[in-house]
């Protein structure tokens, strides 16, 4: 048990990250944000809880986006290669229409792992909503020239 140990090391900002991992994924956010807060009070070095945080947010209710957007901010601060943060941001910021900002963070993603079709969705969402069909059936065309077999569209 995860919160066993935590009593008996409750310095291990790991163990509060694990804990935070089962409270998500029994939807249990607020008590999945609470435990990775502390992990990060714990080690605020670490770009993992910092994503995590936002990612909680985020499922827990979307009026915490403000707070899930420093979080992914400081995740991508932390390291600048963080190919989830960097997606995660950039869907974040489609949502809130801000379209040059997440197609730069959509098409930096798309050099940090080029292979990935997810980025090229996104950026063909984009497109479309910015009104450019043919760059929007260029980039959505992408994503099925892209193999990756544990993702389909």
């Amino acid at each position: 048990n995860v919160s066993k140990k935590i009593n008996a090391d409750p310095t291990n900002a790991e163990l509060y990250y694990t804990r935070s991992n089962a409270f998500y994924f029994e939807d249990n956010f607020k008590q999945a944000t609470l435990d990775i807060e502390f992990a990060i009070h714990l080690d605020s070095a670490n770009a993992l809880y910092h994503y995590k945080r936002g990612n909680y947010l985020m499922a827990g209710d979307t009026a915490n986006a403000a707070e899930a957007e420093k979080s992914y901010k400081m995740a991508l601060q932390l390291k600048p290669d963080f190919f989830d943060a960097t997606v995660d941001m950039a869907k974040l910021l489609l949502a809130k229409q801000m379209y040059p900002a997440s197609e730069a963070l959509y098409t930096k993603a798309n050099t940090l792992d080029p292979g990935n079709p997810l980025p090229y969705f996104y950026l063909g969402i984009i497109a479309k909503e910015t009104g450019d069909t043919l760059k929007a059936k260029k980039k959505i065309k992408k994503t099925s020239e892209t193999n990756i077999p544990s993702l389909t569209l």
